[in-house]
């Protein structure tokens, strides 16, 4: 006898298994307001492949019934697909911006630094915003700076904790060479944290789907829709932004493993609140 349970294979948040229907409505929705056409030669050919003493058999509700079920089978298709290229869009924005992370360490570390530390030596070119300038990018040119010891030192304090705790392991008994492997895998990152908010990839494939949707539809061919659906991609790119940013900094990275790791924690069992009559004769005690 084979048990499943439904929360290990359903995502945790109810709207993730709805969100790839999103792009897909939306073009399903923009092509049946912009070219009715089109829908009513699809449920015509629809039609046709039955046959025609089932056609007749059938009652008007059971077709209706049937078209909107393979209209939705049609929008998750179609939405997941645009969904995939969101997740192509974010692959490919994490590998360039990585090779530039890459290039502009390197440059900071020179010509850029010491072409700084040169202009501040000379007394008509020391401004205070020079030095900054310096601080910072000697801090970009370097593989581990200040900072990024002080977020790996308080999350080795509360990975300790964690390990004697929950797992009843001793910290001594690892390696200093293997505690970067426990930095990663000892804490899950939540889902949204490592991937984005998924209401934001959604209108980010829903933008996409609303440009395809224009080729099936010359009328949607206006400056209100063309100008909405580039909105929609803008907004979901500088989201892709800033979390491929955020995975890629050390630091933001850092503080990511932190909060995983204090939700690893147990959770305390709840204290049920005094009454009233027992707080009043404690205090009567003392």
């Amino acid at each position: 006898m084979v048990n499943l349970e439904l929360s290990k294979v359903l995502p945790t948040r109810p709207y993730a298994l709805l969100a790839a229907f999103l792009p897909g409505l939306f073009f399903e929705t923009s092509i049946l307001l912009a070219n009715p056409d089109l829908v009513s030669r699809l449920i015509a050919n629809l039609q046709k492949s039955f046959p025609t003493n089932l056609y007749t058999l059938l009652d008007t509700r059971l077709f209706l019934a049937l078209a909107i079920g393979i209209s939705l089978f049609l929008a998750f298709v179609i939405g997941d697909g645009f969904m995939l290229l969101v997740t192509f869009i974010q692959y490919i924005f994490a590998r360039v911006y990585r090779l530039l992370r890459f290039a502009w360490r390197h440059m900071c570390g020179w010509p850029l630094l010491p072409l700084l530390q040169w202009a501040i030596m000379h007394p008509t070119w020391r401004r205070p915003w020079l030095t900054r300038l310096s601080k910072r990018m000697s801090d970009t040119s370097q593989d581990f700076t200040a900072h990024q010891a002080a977020v790996q030192g308080c999350w080795g304090r509360i990975a300790r904790q964690l390990l004697k705790s929950r797992y009843g392991i001793n910290p001594n008994e690892f390696a200093e060479d293997e505690w970067p492997v426990l930095f990663w895998t000892l804490a899950t990152p939540k889902r949204w944290e490592v991937r984005g908010d998924l209401s934001m990839i959604a209108s980010h494939a829903c933008g996409w789907s609303g440009l395809a949707a224009i080729l099936l539809a010359p009328a949607l061919r206006n400056g209100y829709y063309f100008t909405f659906s580039l909105f929609l991609i803008l907004s979901g790119l500088i989201h892709d932004f800033y979390l491929i940013q955020r995975n890629f900094d050390p630091t933001s990275a850092g503080y990511v493993n932190v909060r995983a790791t204090l939700r690893a924690f147990p959770k305390p069992p709840a204290q049920k609140p005094h009454d009233d009559a027992e707080l009043e004769e404690n205090a009567d005690e003392d």
